[in-house]
This record gives C-alpha cells, sequence and structure tokens, in this order.
C-alpha cells in the first residue's frame, strides 16, 4: 500500500489512480531514477532527493505516461478534488498554488544543487590531473577544505539516496533520513530544499558520515561520483522546469509561476514585458 508521508499534503494532492498500480515510497524512488550506468545519461531518469519530491515527481510522471496528462492537467484536478466539501482543507486555487511552489521549490534546489556540484566536478577533474595513477589518496584526504564542503555533502547525499533505492532497509539504518528534507523560504525568496545535507553549519552526524564515507573513495575516482551526482540534479532541474512551463497555463497556478520561470530564465516568453505584452486585450 501507499505510504501516507504527510497527511496534509497528500490530502492536497490527487495521488496516482488505482487503475495505474499502487507503488510504496520505495517503488517510487527506486523507478524514478536510473538502474544501471547506462541509464545515467537518460535525462528521464533521475533520483529525487526529498520523500515529497519523489512522490509528486513520481505521480506527475507516471500519468504523463500512462494518461497523457501534464502538470496542467494534474493542476485542474487538484482544483476539482479540493472543491470537494468533503475533501476541501484549503481554498481550490490555494491548494494549486501550493502544489506549483512546491515544483518551483523543486526546480530551484535541482539549479542550485547543480551550481555547487559544477563547482566541485571543476575541483575534482583538475585534482585528478595532478595526482599519480597509482595514487591511494582518498576522496576525504585530497578534497575537505572549506570551498568543497557545500558540494561534498550535496554528494554525500547523493550516495546515500542511491543506497536506498538500491536498500530500503538502509533508510532505517541512517539518522538523519537522507530523504527527510522539506522546502523553505530562503533569504533570496524561493523555496529549496532544506535537510542535514544544506542546511547552514555542518551537523555531527553528517560530518562523521562524510569523512566515513569519503574515506573510502579514491581522490582518482571522485569526478566520476561527482560527475554522476551533478548529472542527476541536471536531469531534475530540465524536469520541474518543463512542469513548470506547463503549470503556467493554468490560471490559478500563474501567480506563482510566471515569477519563477522568469528567476529561472527558462525563456524570454516568461519575461515580464513578454508576459504583458501577451496579456493586452
Amino acid at each position: 500500500m501507499s505510504t501516507l508521508l504527510d497527511q496534509r499534503f497528500e490530502t492536497l494532492f490527487p495521488d496516482i489512480p488505482p487503475q495505474l498500480g499502487d507503488f510504496d515510497r520505495f517503488d517510487r524512488l527506486a523507478l524514478m531514477g536510473p538502474s544501471n550506468q547506462a541509464e545515467e545519461a537518460d535525462p528521464q531518469k533521475f533520483f529525487p532527493q526529498t520523500w515529497q519530491e519523489v512522490n509528486l515527481a513520481f505521480n506527475l510522471k507516471l500519468r504523463a505516461a500512462k494518461l497523457g496528462q501534464t502538470a496542467e492537467n494534474y493542476l485542474d484536478e487538484v482544483h476539482t478534488h479540493q472543491s470537494k466539501p468533503e475533501v476541501q482543507t484549503m481554498h481550490p486555487e490555494a491548494a494549486v498554488q501550493v502544489v506549483t511552489a512546491r515544483m518551483a521549490g523543486f526546480a530551484f534546489s535541482a539549479w542550485h544543487d547543480e551550481t555547487m556540484l559544477s563547482h566541485l566536478e571543476e575541483e575534482v577533474i583538475t585534482d585528478a590531473r595532478g595526482l599519480d595513477p597509482a595514487s591511494t589518496l582518498t576522496l576525504w584526504q585530497r578534497l575537505y577544505t572549506h570551498d568543497s564542503l557545500r558540494g561534498l555533502r550535496l554528494l554525500l547525499r547523493d550516495l546515500h539516496v542511491r543506497q536506498v533505492a538500491r536498500d530500503a532497509a538502509f533508510d532505517d539504518l541512517r539518522r538523519p533520513d537522507p530523504l527527510g528534507g522539506v522546502l523553505r523560504p530562503t533569504l533570496s525568496g524561493e523555496q529549496r530544499i532544506s535537510d542535514a545535507y544544506t542546511v547552514d553549519g555542518l551537523p555531527m552526524v553528517v560530518a562523521e558520515e562524510m569523512k566515513t564515507t569519503f574515506s573510502g573513495y579514491l581522490a582518482s575516482d571522485a569526478p566520476y561520483f561527482v560527475t554522476r551526482a551533478r548529472q542527476n540534479r541536471s536531469h531534475s532541474k530540465v524536469f520541474w522546469n518543463d512542469r513548470l512551463v506547463e503549470a503556467e497555463r493554468n490560471p490559478f497556478a500563474q501567480p506563482i509561476a510566471r515569477p519563477a520561470l522568469v528567476r529561472l530564465g527558462l525563456s524570454p516568453d516568461y519575461t515580464p514585458e513578454a508576459i504583458a505584452e501577451r496579456e493586452l486585450p
């Protein structure tokens, strides 16, 4: 049976229609991501970074594949769902905007993470060029610096999420939960994923995990793992960007989707001038 991760969140969302199957959260995570190295380059495959992202991404992806639905269609369904007196937990238009804001938050998170991991990728590739091929120096010994710390934390989360996708029992062993993050507002205005891997300061449990994990990776192997993590977030960014473009067609979603599209710089069609011109009578 499907796991209800956040009761109020689930009531906002029409979940996967029963005729499409029944998937628990581990099924959803595993099916979202690449199952082998060949699939890593597939832009349709990526591992979401929180359970909330898993649920929404899988829901949208399955509906698109099986029902031909877009994010616009799904938001119409959210509105209809919240219009039912026996279901309603907030105004239907507000529910549409909450869901749209989640899409935008996941897009901003992926964009930010991709940027951080790109910086780390440049660092590890440069570092690898100067290594003796026979070097046994570990990633921890070579790259534990202030400049690389944020990227290394994101790399650690990527490795943990992939482990959960392979072995559900791993999720019970990790504290904090690798996919336990939530979207929170940032000082710059957008929402982004907040968890032990991204908060200011370095939680002791994460510091210990970093030392243990990265002491087991050779510095010469780092480019592969960092590029894989960066690519995963790039695929996620493209997925959520596309969903926001679809969502913008829903009039109730536009107050959230349009500013997000402008900030993400997706298309000149979404500049304030272009939008104003399009709305002229």
